[in-house]
């Protein structure tokens, strides 16, 4: 094996840092998301929207902290929860507590911006809108009481049954596309 001389050495390391750097300048995310199926279901949509996204079928809220927990490691300062359709109806009001404030006391402290996404009220599961809309009215307390915000895909979606499938909350190909435009719009603007 030969010798390389500390110049040619210290050259080479040069390039690929600047590569690295390249690299990362250009794929980096400019906000982060952590969410359920239906962030999942739009995680393409997200993607090409800037966001590095944590996402999957089946997450509640305690599943997730990790996933959000990954995105403040990796610097994200404008951070979305997409949570709660799995947490909604089947927790009590005290349970629901017990699970977002410390998303929003601990996981997320020092983020710039923090938006949670509200859950869509269209669901045709019995007892759905009644559940979703109280887990709404919490998250806009406690994220007020917070400093932070709500993304009110609710409000947004309501007139548009068109993007969602069959159960009235996961989307269907068009939700996808205006659930990311949505959530990045939101992002942009309020951070």
């Amino acid at each position: 094996m030969g010798t390389t001389t500390w110049g040619a050495r210290r050259s080479i390391l040069l390039r690929a840092t600047a590569l690295l750097v390249v690299v990362q300048v250009t794929t980096g995310a400019s906000w982060g998301i952590v969410g359920d199926s239906v962030a999942h279901l739009a995680r393409e949509e997200v993607e090409a929207r800037g966001a590095d996204i944590r996402a999957a079928p089946g997450v509640d809220i305690r599943a997730g902290r990790p996933g959000l927990r990954q995105l403040v490691r990796a610097g994200h300062q404008r951070i979305v929860v997409a949570l709660g359709y799995m947490d909604a109806p089947l927790a009590t009001r005290a349970e629901l507590i017990r699970r977002i404030r410390p998303v929003l006391r601990e996981d997320v402290h020092g983020v710039r911006c923090v938006l949670w996404v509200d859950l869509a009220t269209t669901g045709e599961r019995a007892g759905w809108a009644e559940a979703t809309g109280r887990f709404n009215a919490l998250i806009r307390r406690l994220t007020a009481e917070s400093g932070d915000a709500v993304a009110p895909w609710s409000v947004f979606s309501q007139e548009h049954r068109n993007w969602f499938r069959r159960d009235g909350f996961h989307l269907s190909r068009r939700g996808q596309a205006a659930y990311a435009r949505f959530v990045a719009g939101q992002v942009n603007q309020r951070c």
